[in-house]
């Protein structure tokens, strides 16, 4: 696999290969998933860029399953040798697991449906000099306020593959670009901000905008007496919000009496109705 760049679905089928043939041993089963990521970042203050970045990671994982038993190991080195490695820690953590009575045999060959969209090759290829240019245009716009800022873009891949005869791939890139504008005074502060797959999605300076001007009309603030006031959230609030809903979802925490779904005395609450029309 060439430095710089993400493995491409052959290079990580050919490792998950190698590491399925490491692991094979009589009454055992192996999980392995490969993810690497690729990730750019640019953070502006004070009108300026203050700082960028780019950070490479990859992560092989393998669970060997030795009939209820399970145990899983990780590294971030994919040369023979700690492969054979990590293998071998997860066989010796297996024997000695206790069996867990909720195990499920690893899945078998599947049909999954490509989404090459969900890979834009030139938000995977941006470069510092790309998101400077993106980061200029925000910056374009606080002559009168203070501007500051973080725009990043990720590139991932993950590969999964089973002694079962399990194997996907799957390829995906992010950017998010968040702008927050203040006045000179300190009274007024106003926030844009967009996310997506591609990074030609993102118009900063039309992001850079909606936070000056909502700092400009929000200087000065007067008074507001106490009361019920309707509230209208962004786009960008709102997904934010849920963002951390889905990661709440949890079935196992809502029956362990764990989550915000879990009912009193037991059992859960999907299926009730919390809210009216």
């Amino acid at each position: 696999m060439g430095s710089g760049a993400n493995p491409t679905k052959d290079q990580a089928q050919r490792i998950l290969g190698k590491v399925l043939q490491l692991a094979k041993a009589p009454g055992a089963d192996a999980i392995v998933s490969l993810t690497a990521t690729r990730h750019g970042n640019t953070r502006f203050a004070v009108n300026e860029i203050s700082s960028s970045a780019d950070v490479e990671k990859q992560q092989l994982s393998i669970t060997i399953q030795i009939g209820k038993r399970q145990a899983s190991a990780t590294t971030n080195q994919l040369d023979d040798r700690s492969l054979a490695d990590v293998v071998a820690r997860a066989h010796r953590m297996a024997k000695l697991s206790p069996e867990n009575p909720e195990a499920l045999p690893p899945l078998g060959r599947q049909n999954y449906k490509p989404a090459a969209s969900a890979s834009d090759g030139a938000t995977v290829n941006l470069t510092p000099e790309a998101r400077a240019k993106v980061v200029g245009s925000a910056l374009a716009y606080g002559k009168d306020v203070v501007i500051a800022g973080y725009f990043e873009h990720m590139a991932r891949t993950q590969a999964l593959a089973s002694s079962q005869g399990l194997s996907a791939h799957h390829a995906w890139t992010t950017v998010d670009l968040r702008v927050t504008a203040r006045t000179p005074d300190g009274t007024g502060s106003g926030w844009g901000g967009g996310t997506g797959h591609r990074a030609s999605d993102l118009d900063a300076g039309a992001l850079a905008k909606i936070a000056v001007d909502k700092a400009k009309a929000s200087a000065k603030p007067t008074k507001l007496d106490p009361g019920r006031y309707t509230v209208v959230l962004e786009p960008a609030a709102v997904s934010d919000l849920f963002s951390w809903l889905t990661g709440a979802l949890n079935a196992r925490r809502a029956d362990e009496g764990r989550s915000f779904f879990s009912k009193p005395g037991g059992g859960n609450r999907i299926g009730d109705k919390l809210f009216p029309e």
